[in-house]
């Protein structure tokens, strides 16, 4: 059994570490969640359970949403179309398109801080609070990296495929 000096050290550290990584700092949100959506583009950019099946990310906050948008679907809006608005802590549109269907769009809002920020933050922390040598810290935390990355992929294709690409609806 470790000593409880031992757990107490990590617990702390790890709620240290932890908020410190949660704090909201000026450029950090809105810096990550533009990675998180060049990598949902670049992921997703044809979708591996149906190849016709297409879908971009965009930013809910951008002063050219609509230009993107109509650059994203390949073609102007309809002047009647709905374009998804921001709330809370979603900042990000994924646009499904179907190849098959070009004027068939859909919508979805989703966040890029708990899809994958949070579960990024809690893994580096963790990792940091363990009472390792250097090096087995940071090849644990880019182990833990590397599979909270597929449960981030894997997250966002069961949300695709169950509500937007099954092709038998």
């Amino acid at each position: 059994m470790l000593p409880p000096k031992l757990i107490i050290r990590f617990a702390i550290l790890v709620v240290v570490f932890y908020s410190l990584l949660m704090i909201p700092w000026p450029g950090l949100e809105r810096g990550y969640a533009g990675i998180f959506r060049a990598g949902g583009d670049a992921m997703f950019t044809r979708f591996w359970s149906w190849p016709a099946g297409n879908v971009r990310f965009l930013d809910l906050y951008s002063p050219t949403l609509t230009k993107d948008l109509a650059a994203a679907i390949g073609h102007d809006l309809p002047p009647n179309a709905k374009i998804a608005q921001p709330e809370g802590e979603k900042d990000t549109v994924m646009i499904m398109m179907n190849r098959d269907k070009p004027g068939t769009i859909g919508q979805l809002r989703t966040g890029s801080r708990y899809i994958a920020y949070v579960p990024i933050a809690a893994v580096i922390a963790l990792s940091l609070a363990t009472p390792f040598v250097w090096w087995r810290r940071i090849l644990v935390m880019l182990w833990g990296l590397f599979w909270v990355h597929i449960f981030i992929a894997v997250r966002l294709s069961l949300t695709l495929g169950g509500d937007f690409f099954n092709p038998g609806q």
